[in-house]
């Protein structure tokens, strides 16, 4: 049987809404970009893909995002961006987190680090 990457991924909408969760599973022992683009580009509002490591749930994860959304007039999106800010303010809580860049447009988590 040839070797699979499962991951979940959870599409945050840039405005508080329903968060689209699925299974994703990729084949081969460590997804690819052409196969990571297939799964978040659609969600991405015409964007390509750009990879940020958060820290979520006490774990690093990989967050997708547009790779122009924060300088195109995007929405915040307000849920994504206290995920990405998460890691450095854990580290530095003393940092004012708007001093921190914010997450633009739709944005995608996956529950793992699928990005190597």
């Amino acid at each position: 049987m040839p070797a699979t990457f499962s991951a979940n991924m959870t599409v945050l909408p840039e405005l508080v809404g329903e968060r689209i969760e699925m299974p994703v599973t990729f084949p081969g022992k460590t997804p690819n970009l052409d196969g990571l683009r297939k799964a978040i580009e659609p969600h991405l509002d015409g964007q390509k893909l750009e990879h940020v490591a958060v820290l979520w749930h006490g774990r690093r994860c990989s967050m997708f995002v547009g790779e122009t959304s924060t300088i195109d007039g995007r929405i915040r999106n307000v849920e994504a961006t206290a995920i990405y800010r998460n890691n450095w303010l854990s580290q530095h809580p003393e940092t004012d987190p708007e001093e921190l860049p914010p997450i633009c447009g739709p944005a995608v988590l996956f529950d793992r680090n699928v990005w190597f």
